[in-house]
């Protein structure tokens, strides 16, 4: 198990949430949960799939790993 644990090697991962004070993407976009793909370094941003049409909301304005990752981190 040592070894197996061992020959993992560890990369970067930067997530950065962000909150807003409304909900705008799923009443302006119709947008309820998922990702969407960017051709930006940002790459992906996530929606949260929960607490639809809540006061506030928080999704993920960035989420990448590896090398991509890297400089943010």
């Amino acid at each position: 198990m040592r070894r197996a644990l061992e020959a993992f090697r560890p990369v970067s991962a930067v997530k950065i949430g962000l909150e807003y004070h409304s909900r705008w993407w799923e009443p302006d976009h119709d947008m309820y949960g998922g990702i969407t793909e960017t051709d930006l370094d940002v790459t992906h941003i996530w929606h949260p799939s929960h607490g639809f049409h809540g006061p506030h909301g928080v999704s993920f304005g960035y989420y990448n790993f590896g090398a991509t990752a890297y400089s943010y981190a």
